[in-house]
Order: structure tokens, then C-alpha cells, then sequence
């Protein structure tokens, strides 16, 4: 990619001469001389003072547009190329925090071991820019439960299942699921409203008619350990994805239930680059996976029955 349309596109996204040199290792003088070819090159004037800041003219939003493209173009040929070039001995994956802590960690650790010839750069970051990143061939693959841009193969590792999640200890923890009017009566711990599994509610409450305003919210936090803590010390229940709080299920210290009359269900999947030639590898990564849940299924029922034998 030509240099100069990489220091345009820096300094699009910093506004400032003097921070996009710093981000692009460069000079002051030398980014100004960039634009300058630019502006010289095709006759036009890129930017103009606003302030403190530079904003694109019609023109050199035009030119900016075509620097993205070419940027894409690039990114696009080089991993065609990696592919026809080369053996799958590196891969670029995004993934969430949830999923990259709860999922992915397990999962590339089995694999790595199986292919020690294999390096992996490991994203996490929120969907939307993931998907950007995807789109723009900066990944070969994320691991995300969240739509495929049209055009690029989608491969199901899993269904996430957001749940009402309590203590053992809790009376609930007998029961098969729960509504929404129980849920109104108990304390709530809950992770804040951009959480995957609270927008999962909030849209299937919004077909009801009904509002997650209206729960009894004793804990708000994004620090997920925190809340299986409490939810585990019988402070409150809460709502997570299951996969968040599998291990201290399988431990016997929580209990996940359904919420009556909603579909809290959603799908985990691979979604890949277009022209991605390795996609053998989910089907191996999605046998890694039930795998690795039924060693965890069986071990969780063998301590329940030597737990039955000994009472």
C-alpha cells in the first residue's frame, strides 16, 4: 500500500499531524510532505482547519475513501496469498472477552498442543469492531455469537445459552425454570446493560411488552468474577451466558435455569474470510469442544455419585 495513503488514513482517524507521526513511527515534516505529494498529485486540497482539528474536505474525503479500499484491497490479496503460499502455520482470530476466557481459551490450548508448528494472533475486542476487522481482512477467522456479514461462511460450534443463574443454596436451585414475575421478586445481580446476555433480555422482554427497569438491581458491575461470587455467596441471582459459569456449574455451586417464555438462546459460531482454504479446522475445533464438555460432564457426574455413595 502506498505509504502516503497510509499516513492519510492515520491522519483521518487522529485529526492531528503530530499524533498520527507518533502512531506511524514518522516526523512531523514527514507526514505533512505525505499529504502534500497527495494534494499535488491530484490537484486538490485534503484538509482544512476546524479548531484544533483537521477535517477532510469533499475532496479529500473522496480520496480517503479510496485509500480505505485500497487498504482493503491489500489486506485481501495478502491473505490470499498466505494461503496459497503457505501451510496453515499462523492465524488471525477475534473473539470476545466472555468467549475468549470461557471458549476459545480451552479450545486453542488442545488445539496448539495437537499442531505445536501453528501461532496464533488472538483479538478481543466488542462485535461490531471485530466484525470490522473481519470485513477489512485484518482476521481469518472470529469466534462470535453475533450475524455474518453477508458473503462470509459461517461454521456452529455451539448454542450460547443465556440463563438465570443462582446459588445452590438458593430454593430456586430445585426448580426447573423461572419467570419473569419470580424474577421481579429477587435480588439482582447484573452485569451492565451492553452485556450480551442483558441485550438478549432486554429483546425478548420488548416482545412482551415488558421491561428489565422493573427487576430489584441490588449489584450492577462488569467484572464477572465479582458476580459469580455473590450470585455463589446467595447475595442475589443474576443473568449470564451459561458458558460463563459452566465451571462452577459443573462444580455444583451454581445452578442455571431458564426464563419462562423467552428464547434466550443464541448461536456461538466461526465466521471466516471469504477464500479462507482452511476450514477444516472448525469442524476440528467444534470436536475439540464437545470433547472437552463431555471429560467435564462425566468427571462433574463421577464426583455426584461417589458424592450419593458416601451420604
Amino acid at each position: 500500500m502506498d505509504i502516503r495513503f497510509k499516513t492519510l488514513l492515520s491522519v483521518v482517524q487522529t485529526k492531528n499531524y503530530t499524533h498520527s507521526a507518533q502512531e506511524l513511527a514518522l516526523t512531523q515534516p514527514a507526514v505533512s510532505h505525505h499529504i502534500k505529494q497527495l494534494e499535488n498529485e491530484y490537484g486538490i486540497r485534503i484538509f482544512e482547519k476546524n479548531g484544533k482539528n483537521l477535517q477532510l474536505t469533499r475532496a479529500g474525503a473522496l480520496l480517503a475513501e479510496y485509500a480505505e479500499q485500497s487498504r482493503v484491497r491489500e489486506n485481501s490479496f495478502t491473505s490470499a496469498l498466505r494461503t496459497v503460499m503457505e501451510e496453515p502455520s499462523h492465524f488471525s482470530i477475534g473473539v470476545t472477552v466472555t468467549l475468549a476466557e470461557y471458549i476459545l481459551s480451552n479450545l486453542m490450548a488442545t488445539y496448539c498442543k495437537k499442531h505445536p508448528e501453528v501461532t496464533l494472533d488472538i483479538s478481543c475486542d466488542s462485535r461490531k469492531t471485530l466484525i470490522k476487522k473481519l470485513t477489512d481482512y485484518e482476521l481469518d477467522w472470529v469466534l462470535i455469537n453475533y450475524p455474518a456479514p453477508e458473503g462470509f461462511p459461517t461454521y456452529p460450534l455451539c448454542t450460547d445459552k443465556s440463563r438465570v443463574v443462582v446459588s445452590a443454596k438458593h430454593p430456586l436451585a430445585k426448580a426447573s425454570s423461572v419467570n419473569f414475575a419470580r424474577l421481579r421478586e429477587e435480588k439482582m445481580i447484573l452485569c451492565y446493560k451492553d452485556n450480551f446476555a442483558m441485550r438478549i433480555l432486554d429483546e425478548e422482554l420488548q416482545k412482551h411488552a415488558l421491561t428489565a427497569d422493573d427487576l430489584n438491581v441490588v449489584v450492577e458491575t462488569n467484572i464477572m468474577k465479582m458476580i459469580k461470587q455473590l450470585v455463589e455467596g446467595n447475595v442475589g441471582i443474576s443473568i449470564l451466558q451459561e458458558a460463563a459459569c459452566q465451571a462452577e456449574i459443573n462444580e455444583g455451586k451454581l445452578v442455571a435455569l431458564p426464563l419462562e417464555g423467552l428464547n434466550m438462546d443464541r448461536s456461538i459460531h466461526f465466521i471466516c474470510r471469504p477464500g479462507f482454504a482452511y476450514t477444516g479446522l472448525f469442524d476440528e475445533l467444534k470436536t475439540i469442544y464437545e470433547d472437552i464438555n463431555s471429560c467435564n460432564s462425566n468427571k462433574r457426574k463421577m464426583e455426584l455419585d461417589i458424592e450419593t455413595c458416601e451420604s
